[in-house]
Parts: structure tokens; sequence; C-alpha cells
């Protein structure tokens, strides 16, 4: 497996968490319906902060064990320059139905790192956009960081210390990509980092479970995390 590394663009994430008495399936209806296309027009219109990339990613189970997060899923959005931070979270007035099912929630600015590059080569979907893929298995852990105040710090630890840490197991195991994004102090961030590992199947995530738990890193602590064995691709 390749173990290039480089900083990628600017990434941003929307934790989402819908609305009391919401089902799952008005969520992602809503979600994939009325607001995703929203998003896409942005970019074909060439608004906003110059997207490069926008999909989702739907939680299994959010909330099950003590050791999950509550949330539903994430937007992730990669973009060429750094949004605005708004002045209030999105969808304190919804704009749409999606916004009427959810949460208000803030943008969470972060600098994607890329410690382990995707394996395999990509397949050639020519369905139309906005569309779910579930051929993989995506791992999200939601971390803590001790010390490390500056996303200059935060991202020679991972570079230099934890990615390598990390990597070793990916590679024993047959994970296909292994990136943090890395908060970059300019929103209240919820999290130091979220790292997204990227798997074939449920066997592969459950042997490198197995194997990092024995993985002991003191400057860094995992808060929660999240499985997705769907994501809506935009863009």
């Amino acid at each position: 497996m390749s173990s290039q590394e480089h900083i990628s663009e600017t990434k941003v994430h929307y934790l989402i968490k819908r609305k009391l008495g919401i089902s799952r399936e008005i969520l992602v209806a809503h979600w994939l319906i009325s607001h995703m296309p929203k998003i896409m027009q942005a970019y074909a219109a060439g608004a906003g902060p110059d997207i490069r990339r926008y999909r989702v990613s739907l939680f299994e189970e959010p909330g099950s064990t003590a050791n999950s997060t509550t949330f539903d899923g994430v937007a992730m959005l990669t973009a060429g320059r750094q949004p605005k931070v708004p002045n209030e979270p999105f969808g304190t007035d919804p704009g749409d139905d999606f916004q009427k099912v959810v949460e208000p929630y803030w943008p969470w600015h972060t600098i994607e790192q890329l410690i382990v590059e995707p394996q395999v080569e990509p397949v050639l979907n020519t369905d139309p956009l906005p569309r779910i893929e579930s051929n993989s298995i995506y791992v999200y852990q939601f971390l803590e960081a001790n010390g490390l105040r500056t996303p200059e710090n935060r991202s020679v630890y991972w570079r230099e210390h934890r990615g390598p840490r990390v990597r070793d197991h990916i590679n024993a195991c047959g994970a296909t990509s292994y990136t943090v994004s890395i908060s970059d102090n300019t929103t209240d961030n919820p999290y130091t980092a979220i790292e997204e590992y990227r798997f074939n199947d449920l066997t592969q995530w459950e042997k490198f479970h197995d194997m990092h738990e024995d993985y002991s890193d003191p400057q860094t602590r995992t808060v929660a995390t999240a499985v997705s064995t769907s994501q809506f691709i935009g863009v």
C-alpha cells in the first residue's frame, strides 16, 4: 500500500443530528432530495467557496454503544478556499425541508492530511448525481489531543508520530486509505481531529479494531466512533 503523504485542500465537516421524532428514512430522503441538489447547483453555478468535492456519510446506529457518536451523519465539503463562518448555525431559519428535520449545525473547518493514499482503482460510475455508493466501509474516529494547540503542532504530530503507527496497522489489515482532518482553529471546533478509514468490508475493520485496541497514544483520545456503509456523492 502506498504511504505517500500530502496536505490537501481545506475541508469542512457538517455534523448532522435529526430532531427528536424524525425517522432515519425521512432524514435520508430530505438530505438526498431536498438539500444535496442545492449544494450541487451552487457548485455548477460557480458560487460558494470553490467546491471541489461534496459527499455525505450516513452513520450506522448512532448512539448504540457507549463509544459511538450520537450524530446521524456528516457532510464533507472540500473547497479551494475557506468558506465564511456564519453568524448563526445553519438551519436556525430553515431554508429547505432537510433543515426542518435536523438540529441547527455549525461548520467545522479542518485541514485534511492524507496519510495513506487509496490503493484501489476508481470504478467508473456513470449514474447521475447525487447518487448512493455502498461498496466500501468508512470508519470515523473523533479525537481530542493533549497539548496540541495549533494546527501546525497537530499536523506535525500526525505526520511524524500517530500517522505512521496507524499506517502500520492499516497495512496489516488491508485497508485502502486513511486520512485525518485537523481542526484549523477558525471555528469553535467540537474535536481536535477526525480520522477517516476506508475498508473493503467489515472483516477488515474488525481486524483493524482488534489490533488498534492495543495501540496506546498518550497525546490523543478517541472520543467517539462512527461506521458508515453508505455514502451520497454530490460532486
